[in-house]
């Protein structure tokens, strides 16, 4: 990210030449110059989110705020795991955090009109824990076929 950020502000105006050239990436820099510490503190899909510095990497903000957040999720899931109903409870707890996932965003933009933040964590939330889900899924269902079974059939 550093890297990238450095040649935004520095290197990339030489770039490029042209009439429209110029102002482009004047626009490209300029929010990166002023919101600089928001984009390093990967906090910039919510604060500034209407002026990206770099407005192709707000995913990585949202990944690692979901990868900030996921020990709050895996450390109860991994202890409920070790108890014999474990696995049950731990899918249990994990479909309404899921529908609590899918209900939030949509409470959000009914409750505030003017909501227009399309880079939102909280609305991606659902898909990571959807992940998280088939990964407890697959973890302790490892030693039995995932999808099918095959069975031993003789053609002649």
């Amino acid at each position: 990210m550093l890297v990238l950020y450095l040649v935004t502000i520095s290197i990339f105006k030489h770039l490029g030449s042209g009439p429209l050239w110029t102002p482009g990436v004047e626009g490209l820099v300029k929010p990166c110059r002023e919101n600089w510490w928001s984009f390093f503190l990967y906090i910039q899909n919510y604060y500034n989110y209407d002026h990206f510095c770099l407005i192709h990497t707000w995913y990585l903000s949202a990944d690692m705020q979901m990868f900030l957040l996921s020990p709050l999720i895996l450390i109860p899931v991994s202890l409920n795991l070790r108890k014999s109903s474990g696995f049950k409870v731990s899918m249990i707890e994990l479909l309404i955090l899921n529908i609590f996932c899918i209900a939030l965003p949509m409470a959000l933009k009914l409750l505030i009109r003017d909501y227009d933040n399309e880079y939102d964590t909280h609305s991606r939330l659902i898909n990571y824990f959807i992940g998280v889900m088939l990964a407890v899924f697959m973890r302790e269902k490892q030693d039995k076929p995932f999808l099918y079974t095959v069975k031993n059939q003789h053609l002649f």
